[in-house]
């Protein structure tokens, strides 16, 4: 999910003029592309490699190859909707500041990837964990044979400064009305949610992984 929040960032500053000269580009087929590249370039990689070195290593090296399919699986799965999140091209934002995509909207899935890791390894008998990676494996390459439906006015992506966020435009609307008629800027919810978030990742998460420990032999 981190990685993904800051792809839009460009490595150099005033590099965006760069995708600001090319054809205009359907932001749909954009994330697309994005998560097909993230699919083949990282994912893939790192997943293939982690294999070879856990699968020889491991005493069970069956239930270990389906732990590791069945991660490559639930990834590209996972990665699809994280980058339907992406504002621009990747690696066009030059602007300084904080990543364009909310970090806060995809700590989520970091937490809901690892409650499924933890479910996964310790409730599910081997039967289970068999039938849930083929089904997984099944889905993903299901979703990568799927083409994105751009279709004719989509908004494009040439650009390389993303629209402001929904707080920003908010505060800037704010400035034009009477104290009275302001509207609220939203921060209070944003803390409210990630004091939420925060009581998931020190509770229950810690709540499931001693679950986890004390049911092993």
């Amino acid at each position: 999910p981190f990685l993904i929040a800051f792809l839009p960032r460009a490595d150099q500053e005033n590099t965006g003029w760069v995708f600001d000269q090319a054809p205009p580009v359907a932001l749909e087929l954009v994330r697309d592309a994005t998560w097909r590249a993230l699919v083949t370039h990282v994912l893939v990689p790192v997943h293939a490699l982690a294999a070879l070195i856990l699968v020889p290593l491991s005493g069970a090296m069956v239930e270990t190859a389906t732990a590791s399919l069945f991660s490559l699986a639930l990834a590209t799965l996972a990665a699809r909707p994280m980058c339907g999140a992406l504002p621009s091209i990747p690696f066009s934002d030059d602007a300084a500041g904080e990543p364009a995509t909310d970090l806060g909207s995809l700590f989520p899935f970091a937490l809901a990837l690892l409650a499924v890791a933890i479910t996964y390894g310790a409730f599910l008998t081997p039967a289970m964990r068999y039938a849930v990676t083929v089904g997984a494996t099944a889905l993903s390459i299901w979703t990568l044979c799927r083409r994105p439906a751009t279709t004719e006015g989509a908004p494009a992506a040439t650009t390389s400064r993303p629209a402001p966020p929904a707080a920003e435009a908010q505060a800037s609307s704010n400035e034009h009305l009477p104290a009275a008629e302001q509207l609220p800027d939203g921060g209070l919810r944003r803390e409210l949610r990630a004091i939420a978030l925060l009581y998931v990742a020190v509770s229950i998460v810690p709540f499931l992984l001693g679950g986890a420990f004390g049911s092993a032999p």
